[in-house]
């Protein structure tokens, strides 16, 4: 993983992969990130109230058609593209936010300080999957590129989902670090 070879172009030395934490936290990428002092810059694609799918719905224990935030955002670090998210929101729980500013401010804290919303628990779920031609363009990546997508739910303190989010990372620049905590530690 030192050099990577490009058909036709050569060998070059590989950037060092981008850790990202295995663990819920109480803070998101934009936090994470921001504490390991790496340059975080946020693309906004789509930010709006929209009826929810029925698998935002599921997850969010919503009825199919209710209102939810859109919020889809492309993230690079350092310049570099590495992941693009697609996060749902209950709109009754955070009316307003489709007008906020996301482009430099991490969601996680927006929906603590203006929303009251703190995370509790959350649940993720990984996997390796090929980049379609939309993710594909999103991150600057041939078609069938290796991602990593990570499906989370997060939850308030009284149980209720707030956010379901599905993102995509570049698998050439993500590297998972996994958290174990012991059962006393107070990680939320």
């Amino acid at each position: 993983g030192k050099v990577r070879t490009v058909q036709g172009k050569g060998t070059f030395v590989s950037r060092p992969k981008v850790g990202w934490r295995f663990v819920q936290s109480a803070f998101g990428v934009h936090e994470d990130l921001e504490r390991r002092g790496l340059r975080l810059t946020t693309d906004v694609l789509r930010q709006e109230v929209v009826p929810a799918g029925t698998r935002a719905a599921e997850h969010l224990s919503l009825q199919s058609g209710e209102p939810v935030l859109l919020l889809v955002r492309r993230r690079s670090v350092e310049g570099e593209r590495v992941l693009v998210s697609t996060t749902y929101l209950p709109a009754a729980l955070c009316p307003g936010l489709a007008e906020e500013d996301l482009s430099n401010r991490s969601l996680f804290k927006v929906l603590r300080e203006r929303f009251g919303l703190k995370i509790g628990r959350g649940d993720r779920t990984l996997e390796a999957e090929a980049a379609d031609q939309w993710a594909a363009k999103m991150l600057d990546l041939p078609l069938a590129s290796p991602l990593l997508r990570l499906d989370s739910t997060g939850y308030l303190p009284d149980g209720r989902p707030f956010e379901y989010s599905e993102t995509l990372q570049r698998g050439d620049r993500a590297r998972v670090d996994i958290v174990q905590y012991t059962k006393h530690s107070d990680i939320l």
